[in-house]
This record gives C-alpha cells, structure tokens and sequence, in this order.
C-alpha cells in the first residue's frame, strides 16, 4: 500500500474516531450547581448581572424564576429570598440586576420605552427587550428544556414585571407576580402613559392578550404608609394613597376594562394580610402562588401560613369552594404565638 494511500486511511478514521467521540460526549452545563453573577448583554454595551442560584441536580428539568428586585437594585439580597425554596423545590433563581450606575430610575420601571419628548422608542432599545434573550442564554448554558419562564419582582421590580407582560403580551411566561408596585401603567388605552397606554404601541389585540396571561397582583395589606420612596405626583395619587389601594385600583381597572371589551380575564389577586413594604415576606407567600396545581384551580385558594418560627417554609393551599367567588386569595397569617 502507497504512503498516500495510508495517509488517507488515517486520516479517515482519526476523523470517524473524533465523530463517535463527539456523539458519544456529555456536555455539562457550563452553570453549575450552587451561588453565582454572569453578566448579560443588554443596551448600548451596558451590560445586566444576573445574580443565580442553581440548586444540585440536573437542572434540565428545573423551572426558571427570574426576580427583579427594587428601586435600591439589591438583586443579591432578593435573591437570598429565594434560596430555600428554591432548593426545596428544585427551581432555578435568576435575579436581575439594572445597575443603578448605568439604568436610571426610569429605564428600569418603565422600560426605556419613551424618550425625553414621550416618543415611543425602537423595541430593541427598551429594558424589556433583555429577558427573552436572556432566556435563550440561560437555556443553553444550563441544559434547561423550559419553554417558559416565572416572573417575580417586588416594588420597583413589580413595577418592571406588569409593564413587561403590558408591552410583551404574548411572551413565553408562565406565570408573573407583580407584588407591591409603588404605582402603575393601568391597561388603559384612553390613559397617557407611563400611567397609562395612551400614546405607545400597544393595541386593543395587544391588551386582550396581556389580560390572558397568568398575571398575580400580590399585595401586602399593611403597606400603606407614604415614605419618602413613593411617587406623589398626581398620576400616580389618582390611582390612590398608598401602594395597596394603588394595587386594588389596577386590578379592578384591568377587570373592568377586559368585561367592557368581552375577553378573558385571567389575572389574579392575592392579599397578605398585615404585611407591609417587605420583599422577603411578600416571596414567602408568593412562593404558593407559583407551586398552586398549573390547572389553575387554586387560583382562587386561601394560603394559611405558619407562625414565624421557621416552620413556614411550606404555606398548604386549600381550595376555595368551586363557585369561584374568591377572585382574590386571602392569605393570613397565623399570630405570633401559634395560636
């Protein structure tokens, strides 16, 4: 046999040897189990760090939960929120963080969809646009097969969260808890925005589809107080005095509205009772409304939490009676001595 010959042997079969490697190879996720930041691209090279938490185990099959934390940005903190029942769970956490050094107040909550004049922006240039291809990232880097993700955001971060599903309506989510927005764009078209939908490109179509996505306004009935971080200029005062009736006004705006136009209406609204400005006791109880059964009977569930000793880890869901009467769940807390 030729030396040309032999060399063309060897080359064939070093290259069929490097195929039954690379089919045969196991790709780990390039996240790995346990605490971590990644940044993300998003505008005009100002990136966003997602702070993580992965659980162990193969992630391919574990939910996504994206938080977005309040005006202060502190995604770290919201994150720690998460961590038990997350590995409880087996979820996987991503909290978002806008750096307040380079996002202003503005481009986070509303979303960078309007300039200076109140001229609606290029998609690609709202903060909106970096969760759907943050996603897609996430997915190949941990071997997740979810198609849809959660949503949880808490102030500032619930304000982000309503606005996303307004402006994104048919984004794959599968189910989204705004909780204590100090104030909102009701899903009004006659309304200017930001606190409204006058005036930016979301159609009639637009807002029936965003009425028909899993959308839970969670609202602590003790937050009522007017500190110095709540917005008193007269739109956001016309939907209320305080957070939680601010929160009742949305939920009913978008319920009227959706009867007026004859289309489904599948949000919801869950009530803490007693509980106040506090992201980590509104994810306590929001953690409930993402294990409910997804065939959406416990919509209408009241959620009894344990006393504050710790043993409230795991909130039991009862069902409401099947007449649907409780659109909102009532959620109380036991008292602080067990009784």
């Amino acid at each position: 046999m030729t030396r040309p010959i032999l060399l063309a042997l060897s080359l064939l079969l070093l290259a069929v040897a490097g195929c039954e490697g690379e089919k045969g190879a196991t790709n780990p996720p390039a996240l790995a189990a346990g605490r971590g930041t990644i940044p993300v691209e998003a505008l005009e090279n100002r990136p966003v760090t997602l702070h993580y938490f992965i659980p162990p185990g193969d992630p391919a099959g574990m939910p996504l939960l994206f938080v977005f934390p309040g005006i202060d940005r502190a995604a770290a903190a919201y994150l720690d929120d998460w961590i038990t029942v997350a590995t409880a769970e087996r979820w996987m956490v991503f909290a978002f963080e806008f750096p307040a050094s380079t996002y202003t107040s503005d481009e986070y909550i509303t979303g960078n969809v309007v300039n200076a004049n109140g001229e609606p922006r290029p998609r690609e240039q709202w903060t909106f646009s970096v969760i759907e291809p943050a996603f897609q990232r996430l997915r190949a880097l941990t071997g997740a097969v979810a198609t849809r993700f959660n949503l949880f955001g808490h102030s500032a971060g619930a304000q982000f969260v309503h606005r996303y599903l307004l402006f994104n309506p048919t984004a794959p989510v599968e189910r989204a808890v705004s909780a204590n927005a100090g104030w909102y764009t009701l899903p009004d078209t006659s309304v200017l925005f930001p606190h409204g939908l006058k005036g930016v490109p979301v159609s009639a179509d637009d807002l029936h589809r965003a009425f028909q996505q899993r959308l839970t306004i969670h609202l602590g009935t003790g937050d009522t107080r007017q500190d110095a971080a709540l917005n008193t200029s007269p739109g956001a005062m016309a939907q209320g005095a305080h957070r939680y009736a601010r929160g009742l006004y949305f939920f009913d705006r978008g319920r009227a509205i959706s009867g007026r136009d004859g289309v489904p209406f599948l949000w919801k609204k869950v009530e803490s009772i007693g509980v106040g400005h506090d992201h980590a006791r509104m994810a306590a109880d929001a953690a409930a409304i993402f294990l409910a059964p997804p065939d959406g009977a416990a919509d209408a569930a009241a959620i009894f939490l344990a006393p504050p000793d710790g043993a409230a880890d795991t909130a039991a869901i009862f069902l409401a009676p099947p007449d649907g009467a409780a659109d909102t769940a009532a959620i109380f807390l036991a008292p602080p001595d067990g009784e």
